[in-house]
């Protein structure tokens, strides 16, 4: 018929509306999208670089949408690396310890028959030597204290003021079987005296009356705490603030 459209006029019409209201529905989303993270910087010390990409979505058949670059570069660990003596070399004492700069700290994991980390320094006399200062076990607390720091919290959270004191006195009477024996690490002496600090609270809150059982098997664990093979083990608790 004279003057009327053709099918596939229309066809090509509506796939024309369609692409546009796809275009309008995705022009939020066109463009550069969000920085990536940072790569590794390229040196260690003495000055390196590291770079970030970022990526352009564009509509299809449609260019020009993003302007500016897809790559950013900036400098990094610009320190000065430092010379052979001013580093503790690598070392095997108790685990592997790897390169440290004087001055700074470096951790390992604790045996397997406890939690947490050992820590270690290296120190710098005033010669310009380095050496390795002994291990700190301050933050390794054996599996056994690290049980009864669990036991302990399971108790106080009993409501039942009975249930509560019969857990309070199997935990002093199981930290007094340990404090008997030698202590592995001295980060199990700081286990004992937040468990009796539980203990204590727990009696100050009145949520728990001691016997004269537990008073007297609290009094054990702490002279046991303090006996003299203990000593360098509390030396050790000493670098706690200067090792972290």
């Amino acid at each position: 018929m004279v003057g009327s459209e053709c099918p596939g006029s229309r066809r090509g019409k509506r796939a024309a509306l369609v692409y546009v209201e796809e275009l309008r529905y995705s022009a939020g989303s066109l463009g550069w999208k969000t920085w990536g993270a940072w790569l590794d910087c390229s040196k260690l010390c003495d000055g390196g670089k590291k770079t970030r990409h970022r990526v352009c979505l564009e509509a299809k058949g449609i260019s020009g949408t993003c302007h500016g670059p897809f790559q950013e570069t900036r400098n990094c660990n610009e320190q000065k690396c430092p010379e052979p003596h001013e580093v503790c070399a690598e070392e095997n004492y108790w685990v592997d310890w790897s390169r440290t700069l004087a001055g700074q700290s470096t951790v390992s994991r604790c045996p397997t028959n406890a939690t947490g980390f050992i820590a270690r320094r290296c120190l710098m006399d005033e010669s310009g030597n380095t050496a390795w200062e002994d291990p700190s076990f301050a933050y390794c607390i054996s599996n056994e204290y690290r049980k009864l720091q669990v036991d302990i919290l399971e108790h106080l959270s009993k409501g039942h003021r009975i249930l509560a004191g019969e857990g309070m006195s199997r935990v002093t009477t199981d930290l007094l079987d340990l404090s008997l024996k030698r202590q592995v690490y001295s980060g199990d002496l700081l286990a004992s005296v937040e468990i009796l600090s539980n203990i204590t609270q727990t009696f100050i809150r009145a949520s728990y009356n001691p016997s004269s059982e537990d008073i007297q098997n609290f009094v054990q664990i702490v002279s046991n705490l303090l006996s003299e093979e203990n000593k360098e083990k509390w030396v050790d608790l000493q670098k706690v603030r200067v090792l972290v």
